[in-house]
């Protein structure tokens, strides 16, 4: 067994002194993507309740897909767990920017921004806040007004220590 970062995890795997690892990223990862460019990467499906076990022992990771085509040679999509990606702006910018660029990022129910960033496969913010709460999406920050203001729009309740406005 070995822990180490990605970088590290992918040298082993390139030098062939590490044969399996579990990623719980956003895809397409670099690290594994550059492994798959010179090594070449099989996917492994989870099990439902392998998936469902990782989502209950580690907050903020969530049921997600790795697309067909994610990786050089992967032809079907895979079932994963994921970590949301956490965007991040000053509290000077203006809400209606915030407010925009969310409006912009999850238009047409986020298949444009999937196109653009494969890892957002499958993703559906309103959809992947479970229970109609960004807390139970693992939003561990206080969001910025604009994005209160986005996610209120889709009557999504957000918990008072959770929005600045």
């Amino acid at each position: 067994m070995f822990i180490g970062s990605t970088s590290e995890i992918a040298t082993k795997m390139i030098e062939g002194t590490l044969d399996a690892t579990l990623y719980i990223q956003n895809h397409p990862e670099a690290s594994a993507l550059m492994v798959a460019e010179r090594k070449g990467i099989v996917l492994l499906p989870l099990k439902e309740e392998s998936l469902q076990a990782i989502e209950d022992a580690y907050f903020g990771v969530v049921e997600g897909k790795i697309g067909a085509g994610t990786y050089p040679g992967q032809t079907e999509d895979y079932e994963a767990a994921n970590m949301p990606s956490v965007w991040i702006t000053t509290t000077d910018m203006a809400d209606d920017v915030v407010y925009n660029m969310l409006a912009w990022m999850f238009k047409d129910g986020g298949e444009s921004f999937q196109q653009i960033v494969p890892g957002y496969q499958g993703f559906d913010p309103i959809v992947n806040c479970l229970d109609g709460t960004l807390a139970a999406g693992g939003v561990m920050t206080p969001l910025h007004p604009g994005a209160a203001k986005y996610y209120r729009a889709w009557g999504i309740t957000i918990p008072d220590d959770a929005a600045k406005g």
